[in-house]
């Protein structure tokens, strides 16, 4: 059996435009899209203070998922980055690393 692609992330968040993020998430390792989900959404309801269910599910959709799931198993995540809008001002920042990348990221934290 194949051993599953692991894609690689972290996730950044704070106002929009600014150059240095507020906080950030990560690094992550995943072989599943379910666990990509999780730590998407875990990071929304941590930054929405839990209360705003409906608003961390509007921030899900605004991703198609399973196209994304695609592309990473397909090219790895080091190509995908994308942001999510959490409120006016701020967003949730995906960035997709490489295995290396990982790596030296998981050392320094």
């Amino acid at each position: 059996m194949a051993k599953p692609a692991t894609c690689y992330f972290t996730l950044t968040y704070g106002l929009q435009g600014c150059y240095m993020p507020d906080g950030h998430s990560g690094p992550y390792a995943v072989t599943r899209r379910k666990d990509l989900i999780a730590a998407v959404r875990a990071t929304l309801n941590m930054l929405l203070d839990q209360e705003e269910d409906r608003a961390v599910e509007g921030c899900m959709r605004q991703i198609n998922w399973t196209r994304l799931w695609s592309q990473a198993k397909r090219s790895g995540t080091s190509s995908i980055h994308f942001c999510i809008a959490t409120s006016e001002h701020n967003m949730l920042e995906f960035h997709g690393l490489t295995e290396d990348e990982y790596n030296e990221q998981n050392v320094e934290d």
